[in-house]
């Protein structure tokens, strides 16, 4: 394991995850949000361009709930952590709501806005909504890995993974678990416990850097390469192969492996420049600020739809390369907003004694 910076007391590669995570998640909506994966055939270049870049990415979710895992399982639960997150996500679900309505992005609605007052249950975000569930049970996930022996949480991980990765991936027509495509508190708490499973015990795969970015990019490249067949069978036969939409479900079978061998891969990387550590750092804080300003209900369709047009491309290697230029301007124009909110409203002497004394009021608590 890498050591931790001194100051900070994180470790500088799980922060490098993370930031490299949000990146991906940015990377995905641009191709989701923006319907180009709908409305390009097999037959033009960019097809292979955007399913490329989406079978690459789209372990990203994955590796934030398996950083969850991995730190949270072995810390002390505290009830500021979910009130922080909770008012995050309220103060970005209403200002944004209440600058969608200045600009005329939408029109005044008492009930959208009394719907903004209430993001979690509204689920106006879902991954904030999951990921608050998670962190509320999350204390009763660790007495029971701490209840395990290292036999006991093999047996969880194992099953786990078949029950909710691999017999979804084969009997993909009934949701007989209620997994929602990985959508689910249910999933969660499978990548949380496979990321506590990781910390107390390893796993045999991550011997080495390579090894791992081996295995995280021969995962995509199945899922792509299995994606790029079902477009070409597509264009003969004219309607879809329901399967294709299973690739890139959060718990099918190579998602969850590249998650897991990028994971690895960081786990093994070293971050020695001071300079690089200070970015890290600077820029790690800021992503789940990134996740909730650029996906807002209210401005998404006009800004991934409306103003960027991807699909209004013609060439393949424009389309990559308009593509990286989008997704990390967004990433770093999120992210330093993110900053700016965090130092006016959370990094303040008056909020950091209101989270200190919710945390000394609830530590018997749980």
């Amino acid at each position: 394991m890498k050591e931790a910076d001194s100051k900070t007391k994180r470790e500088p590669n799980f922060e490098l995850l993370r930031i490299v995570s949000m990146i991906m998640v940015v990377a995905l909506h641009y191709w989701g949000k923006s319907g180009f994966l709908d409305r390009v055939p097999a037959s033009d270049p960019g097809f292979y361009v955007g399913w490329f870049s989406e079978s690459l990415c789209i372990c990203a979710v994955n590796c934030f709930v398996l950083l969850t895992g991995y730190f949270m399982s072995e810390k002390k639960f505290k009830l500021s952590r979910i009130i922080r997150i909770w008012l995050q996500v309220l103060e970005y679900s209403v200002i944004l709501y209440l600058v969608s309505i200045l600009t005329g992005l939408n029109t005044f609605s008492g009930l959208d806005l009394a719907k903004a007052f209430f993001p979690i249950s509204n689920e106006t975000y879902w991954f904030a909504t999951k990921y608050l569930i998670l962190l509320v049970i999350s204390p009763f996930l660790n007495l029971l890995m701490d209840n395990c022996d290292k036999k006991r949480m093999g047996i969880l991980f194992v099953s786990s993974f078949i029950l909710f990765s691999v017999m979804p991936s084969v009997f993909y027509w009934k949701d007989y678990l209620n997994i929602a495509r990985g959508y689910s508190v249910l999933w969660f708490v499978c990548l949380y416990i496979f990321g506590a499973y990781v910390k107390r015990s390893g796993i045999p795969l991550f011997k080495s850097k390579g090894g791992c970015f081996l295995g995280f990019f021969l995962s995509a490249f199945v899922i792509f390469a299995a994606r790029a067949v079902f477009g070409l069978i597509n264009c003969y036969r004219g309607s879809e192969i329901p399967y294709a939409k299973v690739l890139y479900n959060y718990n099918f079978v190579f998602t969850f492996l590249s998650a897991l061998f990028l994971f690895g891969f960081f786990m093994h990387l070293s971050v020695k420049n001071e300079a690089a550590k200070k970015v890290i750092f600077f820029l790690s804080p800021a992503s789940f600020g990134v996740y909730l300003l650029h996906l807002n209900t209210y401005s998404v369709n006009w800004f991934w739809r409306g103003l960027l047009k991807p699909d209004s491309i013609g060439n393949a290697a424009l389309i990559a390369a308009h593509h990286l230029v989008v997704v990390f301007g967004v990433y770093l124009l999120c992210a330093m907003a993110e900053r700016i909110r965090l130092w006016l409203l959370e990094d303040n002497p008056l909020m950091r004694k209101l989270f200190e004394r919710i945390d000394r009021r609830g530590k018997n608590e749980v």
